[in-house]
């Protein structure tokens, strides 16, 4: 695993999992809330195999949307 790209920003799976871990938070914060992240394509790509762990144990109520155009540290997590 590689925290930084080689131009010293997060690396993608640094985002990816940066953007689990928020999920993470929000689930335990607010047990019965559907959640949505929504962020860049390639962090939500990354995110995939890992969000499909954390409904494993969370339920199905976390969904990563993901939106052309933002920026790879640009993501957000909602509760709908």
């Amino acid at each position: 695993e590689v925290l930084a790209d080689e131009h010293g920003a997060p690396s993608v799976q640094t985002q990816a999992l940066a953007l689990v871990r928020a999920l993470e938070r929000e689930a335990a914060a607010d047990g019965g809330a559907r959640l949505e992240a929504l962020a860049s394509e390639d962090v939500a790509a990354a995110a995939a195999p890992h969000i499909q762990t954390l409904i494993a144990r969370v339920g199905a109520r976390v969904t990563v949307r993901a939106e052309a155009g933002r920026a790879r540290a640009d993501f957000t997590v909602r509760s709908l």
